[in-house]
């Protein structure tokens, strides 16, 4: 899965948990007797397992963006020159695409 849709997925998540969170505060009000259909511990649990979720997706993100950094790193000291031609070449790649925009 990639990490558009990994976002994606959680923020469906996270919307469902909102929309019955919302219809559990509705019906209460609606029934004015107090009973939800989620209890405060049940609430408790869908958030603390959605953000269990949007932690543990930042760990794993954090860590490959730590890995691609150090591969990068690795790659640099083993061929500067090329490094140092591929940057200048996508400068130039890229300050010729803008000066066409204006």
């Amino acid at each position: 899965m990639t990490a558009q849709q990994e976002i994606k997925a959680m923020k469906k998540e996270i919307g469902e948990l909102k929309s019955l969170v919302a219809d559990s505060i509705e019906g209460t009000a609606k029934n004015g007797n107090g009973n939800s259909f989620f209890s405060g511990h049940d609430l408790k649990d869908m958030a603390h397992d959605a953000g269990k979720s949007v932690s543990e997706y930042l760990h794993e993100k954090g860590t490959q963006a730590r890995e691609l950094r150090d591969n990068c790193r690795t790659g640099i000291k083993r061929r500067p020159l090329t490094s140092a031609a591929l940057a200048f070449t996508g400068g130039v790649v890229i300050a010729s695409l803008l000066s066409r925009r204006s």
